[in-house]
């Protein structure tokens, strides 16, 4: 009798080991890899070893980028290097048209807008082709509002002149 109850004793002992051992094992796990489906739910946060962080992946889908986001993002703001945002910009390139024998065209930013580029294009007013004998001899912020204002200057090519075929010179400011 008394070896059947050393015997329980053992058994009920190696029990609560075997079940502290399972225990902690499960608390390991939940640690190390945090990553869950919730119930109903689109996905989870994950962290991967090479130090990129998932959200809104099942299980087992590895996130490729150092923050992965699988959906939408909703924030106040947005950084990308040192260029840091809190509004997408609103207003697209503004085009001005201007044909004639000037020489010259320039594209005006909207009220309130800031000038980041622009370009030049001269074409015959007849045929659309671009014309041949003329030559771009400045594109560049103009110097009467460097800010606001992109100006092109044509020349007829192997002369001073200004180029003053009939056509169209293009001149695209891109503001934001």
């Amino acid at each position: 009798m008394k070896q059947r109850r050393k015997h329980d004793i053992f058994m009920v002992y190696m029990g609560s080991l075997v079940f502290v051992f399972l225990l902690g094992i499960s608390i390991a796990y939940t640690l190390a890899a945090p990553s869950v489906a919730p119930p109903g739910g689109s996905g989870a946060i994950s962290a991967a070893p090479n130090g990129n962080v998932g959200i809104g992946f099942w299980v087992g889908i590895a996130p490729t980028q150092k923050l992965d986001v699988n959906g939408n993002i909703k924030a106040a703001g947005l950084c990308i290097g040192s260029d840091c945002r809190s509004a997408w910009p609103s207003s697209g390139p503004t085009r001005v048209a201007n044909a004639g024998s000037g020489g010259a065209a320039q594209a005006v930013c909207p009220s309130g807008k800031k000038l980041t580029g622009g370009g030049c294009t001269i074409l015959d007013g007849a045929s659309g082709n671009v014309f041949s004998n003329c030559r771009l001899v400045r594109s560049g912020p103009w110097g009467g509002a460097p800010d606001t204002t992109w100006q092109c200057q044509w020349k007829q090519r192997g002369s001073s002149s200004d180029c003053g075929e009939a056509g169209m010179m293009i001149t695209t400011a891109f503001c934001e």
